[in-house]
């Protein structure tokens, strides 16, 4: 696969990608996979300035009873702003000059929310790694996640790209794994590929023998070669780092909180680490 291919107008998925820009950096790294896929399917991409005010924040001091007072940093986080506004500006143009439309905005407030909100214009997030609360804090406070609200697929694209098949897909069965396995159906026919390799994780005999028969099921229907492997929840991150690194896969579709092993990717989700250990594009599902 690569962006020479034209998508099947009936099937186009992406229209609009969302490139959230943190921090000022000397790169990119997700900027040439946004491209990429824009190309690939004709999109536009929307790259974002997005300031977090909370780094801004300080104590003000207050008397002891009343508590601190937390006060914004304006002068430093406009700034910030300004100069990360600048930034993204600057890849806009590097994109147009590259054949991709693409417009700018600034947001500031909570930056995960920020993204959850625009994902709601979107189809598709790239990003680089994983910019999340700490744990704790989404659990006990609410905060909203990107890999958990948002409201379309995100891609970290790590330093690989999208071309070449087959797809590795991680299949539970949750919500989350439907809408992988039939963004993935209508991916093949929008580029036209052919091959999808499944590991499909299993809590039960039960589950061990139907969820081979959900995979192969749809994935047929739309044409492509399926390969499925069943194979049982505690062992799924570790078949899922071999199969990489056997297959060397275009990416991997998985579902946000698809392992429940190790304990941090059952609590957490995919994180920094599981990126590493997988070395290829992830596409997650919320």
């Amino acid at each position: 696969m690569n962006d020479t291919h034209q998508p099947n107008r009936s099937t186009i998925l992406v229209r609009r990608i969302l490139l959230p820009i943190y921090r000022l950096r000397d790169t990119c790294p997700a900027f040439d996979s946004a491209v990429q896929i824009a190309r690939m399917f004709e999109a536009g991409l929307l790259i974002a300035a997005v300031v977090d005010r909370r780094s801004y924040t300080v104590l003000a001091g207050a008397p002891p009873a009343a508590g601190p007072v937390v006060a914004v940093d304006k002068k430093r986080l406009e700034v910030f702003r300004a100069d990360l506004t600048r930034w993204v500006v600057e890849l806009a143009g590097r994109a147009k000059v590259m054949g991709v439309q693409a417009e700018t905005l600034t947001t500031v407030g909570s930056g995960p929310e920020e993204v959850v909100k625009l994902s709601r214009q979107c189809d598709l997030i790239v990003d680089y790694e994983p910019v999340r609360r700490a744990f704790l804090e989404r659990k006990l406070f609410g905060a909203k996640d990107v890999y958990t609200d948002s409201a379309c697929p995100i891609l970290l694209a790590g330093d690989g790209s999208l071309a070449g098949e087959p797809v590795l897909l991680v299949y539970n069965r949750s919500k989350q794994a439907n809408r992988a396995l039939r963004w993935i159906t209508l991916f093949a026919e929008s580029v036209r590929t052919t091959d999808l390799q499944a590991l499909t994780i299993f809590r039960n005999e039960k589950e061990r023998e139907r969820l081979p028969r959900e995979v192969i099921s749809l994935a047929t229907a739309h044409g492509l070669n399926v390969q499925v492997e069943a194979v049982p929840a505690k062992v799924g991150f570790d078949r899922a780092v071999e199969l990489v690194r056997k297959l060397r896969p275009s990416f991997v579709a998985m579902p946000t909180y698809v392992f429940s092993r190790p304990l941090r990717l059952r609590l957490g989700g995919i994180d920094r680490q599981a990126l590493k250990d997988l070395r290829t594009p992830v596409l997650l599902f919320t």
